[in-house]
């Protein structure tokens, strides 16, 4: 039987969600922040009904309330590579058979899968890489998807998204800086290719990790900002998240700004696994009506 084209990362992905198929309990203060920033989003779009929201890379969903979400959203679109782990989520709050719900998988959000599998076993030139990047930023992943949502929600998935690059050619391949800065830029440019004019795209993501500093549950956390600002000064942060850099790709990159009308920082938090904890932040944006 001919493999499918994803089965690189959907090998990645399938033992990821294993790992955390059973952590509903540990996710309980993320999943609290996610859903309030949806209810703020959905309590602002006044005058409209029957909101339509899009989550990419949802796997277990372990960070979201299903329930709630259902209530808040007359349609929720649930995208990921690996299509088991969105089914058992579904059938553990029992919306297997709701309608509301929509499962899309599996799509590759990388647009990279067959690249990386044959990558990760014998290492690309720099001009191999760079004509990979010459077809992704011409294709687009999720044509495949209606469009047109009123949200979309990228949830601490960026990061393993350049993880899977960094798996496949390693943090020294003198284009791997490139090929993270290219699936960050394109994995945006999905988010607001689904979105609706003045549609909202939520863009949260892991920041750092307890693993490189240790210290952060100790903080009061009206002191987080200002210390997560501290540790992205001194590179203590996962590649390709930095704050800064993505709230200027929003503001100011061709291919986004002139589609955004609007862009808001959200305030980090604290995720604490038990064993581990995670400085988690957000960056809400907003297409232009016209845009």
């Amino acid at each position: 039987m001919t493999s499918s084209p994803y089965s690189f990362l959907q090998h990645q992905q399938s033992a990821r969600n294993a790992q955390t198929a059973t952590a509903w309990d540990h996710f309980a203060s993320h999943r609290t922040q996610i859903t309030n920033q949806l209810r703020g989003i959905v309590g602002r779009c006044v005058g409209r009904h029957a909101l339509r929201m899009c989550v990419l890379g949802a796997g277990n969903c372990n960070d979201l309330d299903l329930l709630e979400l259902c209530q808040l959203f007359a349609q929720l679109t649930l995208v990921d590579i690996d299509r088991s782990a969105l089914q058992a989520a579904v059938a553990r709050v029992g919306l297997e058979a709701s309608d509301q719900i929509e499962i899309r998988a599996p799509l590759d959000l990388t647009g990279l899968s067959p690249e990386f599998a044959h990558w990760s076993e014998c290492l690309p030139t720099p001009g191999v890489v760079k004509s990979a990047l010459e077809r992704l930023r011409g294709t687009s992943q999720l044509e495949v998807l209606s469009g047109g949502f009123d949200v979309v929600l990228s949830s601490c998935v960026l990061t393993q998204l350049i993880d899977s690059a960094q798996r496949a050619i390693g943090e020294d391949h003198e284009e791997f800086f490139d090929l993270l800065s290219a699936l960050r830029l394109r994995h945006i440019e999905h988010m607001l290719e689904l979105l609706r004019g003045d549609g909202v795209g939520l863009l949260v993501t892991d920041l750092v990790s307890t693993d490189t500093w240790p210290g952060m549950r100790e903080l009061p956390i009206e002191q987080l900002p200002q210390a997560a600002a501290a540790a992205v000064r001194d590179k203590n942060f996962f590649s390709g998240v930095n704050p800064s850099v993505i709230y200027h790709l929003l503001k100011n990159h061709p291919t986004l700004s002139a589609k955004i009308s609007q862009v808001t920082p959200i305030s980090p938090w604290i995720w604490d696994w038990g064993t581990r904890a995670y400085v988690v932040y957000g960056m809400q944006f907003r297409r232009s009506a016209h845009g």
